[in-house]
């Protein structure tokens, strides 16, 4: 069951990869040294590193960032017709990220709160692994850092 689920989340990140083209892992350090991105994603786009299944979640969840960006700038506001759309490069991600966010969730849901709440999604994660330690945390970088949904 569990590598069912595992398998889920690991063919639908590939497949979300394929939907959106990759920054260049020179483009994403620059975005890592503007703070627009988390270092984890640039070093998941680092050929020479072995392609673990934490990167295809770090994968799939800064991708959903770089998707929210097709639809506005990084701290919004954002497109709701452009980002929501079930072909829209954010929504491709989106479920992936959510699936496997808890264990990034510190690093990465600050930038994906805005671009979830605009979509009327959870601003947390919604799967299991790793959320008996990290639901009391909160997040430390990105524009959405306190972020207080609009549905609250």
């Amino acid at each position: 069951m569990l590598f069912n689920k595992f398998a889920a989340t690991l063919l639908s990140a590939i497949a979300a990869v394929n939907a959106i083209s990759l920054p260049s892992i020179e483009q994403a350090r620059e975005h890592v040294a503007r703070g627009l991105v988390p270092q984890a994603f640039a070093d998941a786009l680092d050929p020479a590193l072995e392609k673990r299944a934490d990167y295809m979640c770090h994968m799939a969840c800064g991708l959903a960032i770089y998707g929210a960006w097709e639809c506005g700038p990084e701290a919004g506001p954002f497109d709701s017709e452009c980002l929501c759309a079930a072909d829209s490069s954010f929504s491709q991600q989106v479920a992936a990220c959510n699936d496997c966010g808890w264990c990034l969730y510190q690093s990465y849901y600050g930038y994906l709160a805005g671009p979830l709440d605009t979509c009327g999604l959870p601003i947390t994660p919604t799967g299991t692994q790793c959320a008996e330690t990290a639901t009391t945390l909160t997040p430390t970088i990105g524009p959405f850092q306190t972020y207080t949904p609009t549905s609250v």
